[in-house]
């Protein structure tokens, strides 16, 4: 066989194995608009089950414009809902509100959010989804974003009849009296006493100014919604 009959032998060998390839290769298509999430930003995204239903509901946070180097905002709660016009038969609708004021703190009004993130567990052991609120605070004298008071919380999830609400745990213990600036956190069980505790690790006292940092803490959590720091 010549040498240009083994090249084309070759590249169509090549083309074959291409397409073949390409035909098991799995296909993804934007659905955001069909599942009602098209236009909404987000800067962190969370799935969980918060209603029971065992399909995972989506917790959005948008960010704060006025916000610093670690900017909080607004969360939002989509729930996954049943819908036969959509591909798949579910799209999330947005729980007007679920999250608002859930800071344990004295928030000063008009004043910038500073909630980062949630994480989601059962901390009263009702079988219902509770979270946690974590808070980005600056200190009193930052230039452009002093404390505003705001405070990371635990929010106890209610449902009734179907419908999700939230409640804020006053005096939960995982509210520090200063601002910390909370950038982790994650429930566990370190005692195995079968209540969730949490772990909550922070950041730097004043960011690019040195190196100390707020300590990261450890609480246990009663099973009722309260926790103890036992750092």
């Amino acid at each position: 066989m010549s040498r240009s009959a083994l090249v084309i032998v070759f590249v169509l060998f090549l083309l074959i194995f291409l397409w073949a390839q390409e035909a098991t290769f799995q296909k993804f298509r934007n659905l955001a608009k069909e599942i009602g999430v098209e236009d909404v930003p987000a800067y962190r995204v969370f799935l969980s089950d918060i209603d029971g239903d065992f399909f995972d509901d989506l917790i959005v946070q948008i960010n704060d414009e006025k916000g610093p180097v670690n900017p909080g905002g607004v969360a939002r709660l989509f729930i996954n809902t049943a819908d036969s016009l959509t591909t798949g038969g579910r799209k999330f609708v947005e729980l007007k509100e679920a999250f608002s004021n859930i800071t344990d703190g004295k928030r000063e009004s008009a004043s910038r959010n500073t909630g980062v993130f949630v994480i989601v567990g059962d901390v009263n052991n009702d079988g219902i989804a509770d979270i946690f609120r974590a808070c980005y605070q600056e200190q009193p004298d930052h230039k452009e974003f002093p404390d505003t008071g705001e405070r990371s919380a635990i929010v106890l999830g209610k449902r009734t009849s179907g419908r999700v609400a939230f409640e804020v745990v006053s005096g939960s213990g995982v509210a520090k009296d200063g601002p910390v600036t909370t950038c982790g956190a994650a429930f566990l069980d370190y005692d195995r006493d079968g209540n969730l505790d949490l772990f909550v690790g922070n950041w730097y006292v004043r960011f690019g100014t040195n190196l100390l940092a707020h300590p990261d803490r450890l609480y246990r959590g009663d099973g009722k919604g309260k926790f103890k720091d036992v750092t």
